[in-house]
């Protein structure tokens, strides 16, 4: 009898206390055959088969597949096919193995280190197999669940059966059942274990492996047999004991070769042992046999005297040959040559793959086919030939590799000299072939190639002897002929982001900026002085990292490189000690030596590096040049909880909290010391008065088994809607760049002479693609706004000043100035030759920048009377022009030194004691002549000044700071962004917190020509260093930030185009000021001469401040409400806030809303009707007419500037034809609605209820009175006063019970019935109201 063909599959069976699964969708399998490339690592002996073309017939064994079922999660599928070739009819075959899986996420798997004990674990088969579950596959289901798979007979006595499967080493029997009720259990007929030649043993099972060492589960890496024909090789040699005694036991001990991390094999038989026995083994130096700093030590128990003993080689050990020592029973034996098979140390590898390669005299070519692995192709060049090695950047940073050695392979052995070069630093990143003086040193040079070959060709290898660290290389083949490069294998350690990058460094208990140290830049380094036992802790915490290496770079490493290190980690309660490692530096010079720090692969918060020994020829010092870990970083809840912004808003009328999302991980409300308003579910009870509420956040793991707490932080609640007001939401809008007053993207124009008209030409072309600025920063030298002494370029319509302001003007664009004075980096004569001719006392420029041409120019002392008097002239010349223009975004109020940034000046002691008061001399005639525009100054400056007397420089105590004290109340000019310290960051926002704007501009600019700029500040790409300065800007809570000239403009927004960064939108969306109304409860009716209460919400969504409170605005922006007509937009009536109440300029990002109420009349004047009510922010120095944009979505702006927020009825208290309002309160399962909105005295109004679907009306009040209605229709007449309507549904055919006083069924409700009931409903209601605010005022208390 046959067994019958089962098509149904997919359903776990229980057997006894096992499962059985049936096979899923067999007849599938024809559609997953799939032409596959496995690696040479996989296993094909008999009956494991890779097929290499579709609907091929399944031979008998075991057939891999790569896996094309979409609902199977495995990379593969292993089909097996058994034929029973016995006379007994088989009826049913299984197959059962080492296919089962459990999951790392399991709380079960995940204790069972502590717990050893599995009970409860889940037991997931093959098909329910899912890669993103950290599932791993065991010998057996260990709570006797091992699933057994059933085969499907698809032909006579032919069975089969398709399991998805990982990459893995697998074993596997079959248990075939006949129908005369006998069973076996055997391995593949067609795939038998291999036996041991030694011990004629065999596995006892069928074994075939999936996939290759690259996509295994992680671990199994090692368990492919080598495929390289290194396996290693074993022979008896008979040793006697050492000591040569005469005794006749014996050990044979068989040499072999090693692996790192997968089980090695020392055969070895003991003669004349029978009973158990202590084996110690050791490896031990090969020439010496003394014993490893580190070493090996191995016990097990022997029996029988026959031993195939197992063991694993740790990655500490190095690559190399040893003895194998064994003792055993007093015998001390020998055994010479094994070898530890790998060629490699730990984490080397072939890094050209990291590599761009090109021509040192051409850099623009890239040659990629002596990196591509393929041996056949190759590249030619003719003669002396000088190859560029460039890491490719990773993130945006610099990537290095720390080199070992080069293997080049030829086609002609006509190489005579070989060099290799490392750069010493990235100054010159991409011009080594201009500036090699002084900045290559030899790795390896000036040798003669020494030929070897293999099955890939002929090669040499270029072998420095050490490891040295670095982004750039460069080799030297010296040839009289054609020289051909097939293919260039780089080995060494690849180093992207340097992990410890994420910790927070303290040296000896300090934390320190430790950039230098850990930022993958080999031009920067962490040099401090030695001290006995200086200490540094890498604390990663909350995360941890996993890492089993450390590598430690230096340059002069002989004269100030750590001797001697020991590596500790945090366990959680204490330090425990990793290693020591003693270095042996090879080299002294500028190359970067670096040493690897090899370990067990541990995972810990914190790492201790304990300096016990360093190298200090030079001042008592060393230095770190760079320090790396080879690992990964992992994350954990409590990091997730550290990142969440806490700066939550709850905005008026929300019911409930606004919760983080985070991926992965469920955040919830763990805390709230005020749960009657917000509860742990997130739910909101909306209170009488704003409150705060004290709120932590929970975020927790899927399993719930990782979890962290946020810190507690504030939330405003704001208070419940008052009846009779209603709540007017408005939407923010995060999407529109807006051009608001001293903020946002400038553009400048700057030093040389640009034809205007091409300038604008150029600009307008890339506003077309995108491009949004909204300054126009004009910086130019004094003589070019004044060429000759009141002679002003801003009256000479066709000078490119006036050309300037009116581009500007027409496109919209605010204006800004700085006026040079200093010729240094003007390019031209800078103060007026007037000047000079009127006895202003000068020394010569000193030219500072390189790239500028050499001139003969004159500087004045700055505060030499005769300049002084000419700079006053001029600049209240230039004050009475642009002092009250509305478009000046700011002026810089210095403009001396190099730049006009306050560097390199000099004063004379003829006129003032000390520098300060030089400068202030300055300070204050920008003051005078512009009280009504922001004034700048260079934040951290003047600097290195000398004297008229000593051209000496004076390095002064402390910068000047006067300028930002409220007398001149000058803005932040701040110039370092993106090459920012920790002192600066702090020191700008310090100034940020005390109410100072910040205005920002890049550090490095002139992309096009100055690369080197941004390289040697660590960021090998445009895009590294444009994302820094945009972070830097945003940090430091910057107003504005420059695109900068032309060529930059053109740059930054290539730049966002090539790499989507979207830089622009980051900066013009976030920087500055956003300023929004979030909500506004007004009353339902305005009436004239009563006192109006409003409660509004303000945000500002941007990093910046609004400037409102500094000196020379002088509080001039103003909230500001109006009644618009609404037909015409006219303002019929305006509000203006007092600033002492609502001022914009105190809105913060972190604050949130800011919450007021605030009170206004409106006068008699204004008519009963209805009106638009809107709002803005204005100013009170131009007509109070709307100036700032708010962010508001989707709101109607007038052409004035006005933002409509709705409709609103007003009633005038005098109108003897009174309009009266129709309120009718919110209500749930259904709806009220009226006919009009107001009413006349004296008319009538009509009220529809509307249920929702399966309720209908329970009871409707006017003004508290219940009234009966007929299909839901109700007309009150002869309205006399306001009506207020409440309603409430009940699900249909539901009864309720009411007080028969309750209503009135008898009498239709007139509206002077309504108003009679009205007064009394409002009394009863006020008594009611009085008596709730008493009790919460208790329960408060």
């Amino acid at each position: 009898m046959k067994a019958a063909c089962i098509k149904e599959c997919g359903v776990l069976i229980p057997s006894s206390d096992r499962m059985l699964v049936k096979g899923r969708d067999n007849m599938n399998k024809k559609n997953l055959l799939l032409s596959v490339a496995l690696s040479g690592t996989m296993l094909m002996s008999n009956g494991i088969t890779a097929l290499t073309a579709q609907n091929a017939v399944y031979s008998p064994g075991v057939t891999v597949e790569k896996n094309t079922n979409p609902d199977w999660d495995a990379d593969y599928t292993a089909t097996f096919v058994y034929e029973d070739k016995d006379a007994r009819d088989a009826e049913r075959v299984t197959v059962s193995g080492n296919f089962q899986f459990y999951s790392l996420n399991d709380p079960v798997v995940k204790n069972y280190e502590k717990t050893a004990d599995p009970t409860g674990a889940k037991v997931y088969s093959a098909y329910d197999y899912d890669k993103d579950n950290a599932m791993f596959n065991v010998s057996g289901g260990q709570n006797n669940d091992t699933p057994i798979y059933e085969l499907e007979e698809t032909g006579d006595e032919r069975f089969e059966i398709t399991l998805p499967l990982p990459g893995n080493q697998y074993f596997y029997d079959y248990t075939v059942e006949y129908s005369d009720g006998s069973k076996v259990t055997i391995q593949d007929p067609v795939n038998p274990s291999k036996k041991n030649s030694l011990t004629d043993h065999d596995s006892g099972h069928s074994v075939f492996y999936v996939g290759n060492s690259e996509n295994t589960t992680a671990g199994q890496e090692y368990i492919y047999p080598r495929a390289d024909g290194q396996t290693g090789k074993y022979e008896f040699i008979e040793y006697k004991d050492a000591h040569n005694t005469d005794e006749e036991t014996q050990i044979q001990i068989s040499s072999s070769q090693g692996n790192y991390g997968v089980k090695n094999i020392v055969p070895m038989v003991i003669k004349n042992k029978n009973k158990s026995t202590t084996i110690n083994l050791e490896l031990v130096d090969f020439k010496s046999h003394q014993s490893l700093a580190r070493p090996v030590k191995y016990q097990v128990e022997m029996k029988n005297g026959k031993l195939n003993y197992e063991f694993v080689i740790p990655k500490t050990v190095p690559v190399g040959t040893y003895s194998i020592h064994v003792t055993c029973g007093g015998l001390d034996l020998y055994s010479d040559e094994y070898r530890i098979s790998l060629d490699q140390d730990i984490n080397i590898e072939n890094c050209s793959k990291y590599l761009d390669i090109s021509l040192v005299n051409d850099q623009a070519y890239k040659i990629t086919s002596i990196t591509d692995g393929d041996i056949k192709s190759g590249w030619s060049n003719n003669g002396n030939t000088s190859l560029l090695f460039e890491v490719k950047p990773e993130n945006n940073k610099f990537a290095n590799i720390a080199l070992k050695k080069m293997r080049i392979y030829t086609s002609n052995k006509n190489i005579e000299t070989v060099t290799l070069k490392g750069i010493a630093n990235t100054n010159y990143y991409r011009n080594v072939n201009v500036n090699e003086n002084g900045m290559i040193n030899d790795l390896a040079g000036d040798f003669k190639p020494d030929w070897k070959s293999d099955k890939n060709g002929d090669y040499f290898e270029v072998d420095p002897g050490y490891l040295s660290l670095g982004n750039i290389f460069i080799l030297e083949l010296q040839s009289n002929e054609n020289i051909v490069i097939n293919e260039i294998e780089t080995e060494g350690v690849y180093l992207k982001d340097n992990l410890l990058s994420n910790a927070r460094v303290y040296h000896n208990g300090e934390n320190i900026d430790a950039a230098g140290m850990v930022d993958n830049n080999v031009s920067s380094y962490y040099k401090t002085t030695y001290s006995d036992s200086d200490e540094y802790i890498l604390d990663f915490s909350p995360r941890t990292i996993t890492t089993n290496e450390l590598v430690y770079t230096a340059h002069f490493p002989n004269s100030q490189g750590i001797g001697n290190l020991t590596v500790e980690i945090w366990d959680g309660n204490s330090w425990k000690n990793v290693d020591t490692f003693d270095f042996k530096h090879k080299t002294d010079n500028q190359i970067r030596e670096s040493q690897q720090l090899i370990f067990n692969e541990l995972t810990t918060s914190k790492i201790r590096l304990i300096v016990n020994k360093a190298n200090l020829v030079w001042d008592n010092s060393y230095l770190f040049t760079d320090l790396n870990a080879i690992g990964t970083i992992n994350n954990n809840a409590q990091y997730y909880a550290e990142s969440i912004d806490t700066n939550i808003v709850v905005n008026q009328g929300e019911s409930k909290f606004p919760i983080p999302h985070l991926k992965g991980y469920e955040v919830s409300i763990n805390s709230s010391d005020h749960e009657e308003i917000i509860d742990l579910n997130g739910n909101i009870n909306a209170p009488l008065i704003d409150t705060k509420v004290k709120i932590t956040l929970k975020v927790s793991s899927e399993d719930g088994q990782d979890v962290g707490i946020t810190d507690e932080f504030e939330v405003v609640v704001p208070r419940r809607v008052l009846p009779g007001n209603k709540l007017i939401s408005t939407i923010v809008d995060n999407e529109t760049i807006y051009n608001n007053p001293s903020m946002g993207w400038v553009q400048y124009y700057e030093f040389q002479d640009t034809d205007v008209d091409k300038y604008w030409a150029e600009m307008d072309e890339l506003y077309a693609q995108g491009l949004k600025t909204n300054i126009l920063y004009i910086r130019n030298p004094w003589s070019w706004y004044e060429p000759s002494e009141g002679n002003y370029a801003w009256n000479d319509p066709d000078s490119r000043l006036s050309k300037l302001i009116s581009g500007a003007r027409a496109r919209g664009i605010q204006l800004a100035f700085r006026v040079l004075v200093d010729s240094s980096d003007a390019f031209q004569q800078a103060t007026p030759e007037y000047v000079f001719k009127a006895g202003a006392s000068w020394y010569k420029t000193d030219r500072t920048d390189d790239t500028a041409p050499e001139i003969d120019a004159k500087d004045p002392y700055i505060n030499d009377p005769v300049f002084l008097e000419k700079l006053d002239k001029f600049i209240k010349a230039f004050g009475a022009e642009f002092n009250n223009d509305l478009d000046i975004a700011f002026i810089d109020g210095m403009g001396f030194g190099n730049w006009g940034e306050a560097h390199h000046v000099k004063f004379s002691t003829e006129w003032d004691d000390n520098v300060y008061g030089a400068v202030e001399k300055v300070i204050k005639i920008y003051d005078k002549y512009f009280p009504d525009v922001l004034l700048g100054a260079q934040e951290g400056q003047p600097e290195n000044y000398g004297t008229q007397e000593n051209d000496e420089i004076i390095n002064t105590d402390k910068p000047y700071t006067g300028a930002f004290d409220k007398e001149y109340d000058f803005v932040v000019r701040r110039d370092t962004f993106g090459w920012m310290t920790d002192a600066i960051r702090n020191q700008t926002l310090e100034w940020f917190n005390q109410g100072i704007p910040v205005f920002a501009e890049n550090c490095y600019h002139s992309f096009k020509v100055r690369e080197y700029w941004y390289n040697n500040a660590g960021y090998p790409t445009l895009d590294g260093i444009l994302r820094q300065v945009v972070a830097d800007a945003l940090t430091c809570r910057a107003n504005t930030l420059d695109a900068r000239v032309v060529m930059d403009c053109q740059k930054w927004l290539e730049n966002d185009q090539q790499n989507g960064s979207g830089l622009l939108n980051k900066f013009g969306l976030n920087g500055g000021y956003r300023l929004a109304l979030t909500s506004l409860e007004v009353p339902e009716l305005f009436t004239t001469g009563e006192e109006i209460t409003i409660k509004q919400a303000w945000r500002n969504l941007g990093l910046g401040m609004l400037p409102n409170k500094n000196k020379h605005w002088d509080n001039k922006y103003h909230v500001a409400f109006a009644l618009l007509d609404p037909k015409t937009n006219q303002v019929i009536y305006q509000y203006n806030e007092d600033t002492d109440k609502v001022n914009p300029g105190d809105w913060l990002f972190e604050d949130g809303n800011n919450h007021y109420e605030t009170t206004f009349k409106l006068p008699n004047s204004i008519k009963s009707g209805e009106y638009k009510l809107a709002t803005a922010i204005v100013n009170d120095k131009n007509n109070n007419l709307p100036e700032i944009a708010l962010a508001l979505k989707d709101a109607e702006v007038t052409e004035q500037g006005w933002y409509v927020l709705d409709s609103i009825n007003v009633k005038n208290i005098n109108d003897s034809d009174t309009t009266f309002g129709i309120f009718i309160e919110d209500t749930v399962n259904g709806k009220v609605i009226a006919d009009r909105s107001t009413v006349n005295a004296g008319e009538s109004v009509t009220l529809k209820v509307v249920p929702d679907q399966g309720y209908e009306l329970d009871q409707l009040l006017i003004n508290e009175k219940a009234v009966e209605i007929k299909d839901n229709s109700y007309m009150i007449k002869n309205v006399t006063a306001d009506i207020r309507v409440r309603a409430s549904f009940k699900k249909a055919g539901e009864v309720t019970v009411k007080p028969d006083e309750s209503k009135d069924s008898s009498v239709v409700a007139t509206g002077d019935e309504v108003q009679l009931f009205g007064y009394i409903g409002m009394f009863i209601g006020a008594l009611v109201l009085l008596a709730e605010l008493k009790r919460k005022f208790k329960h408060q208390s």
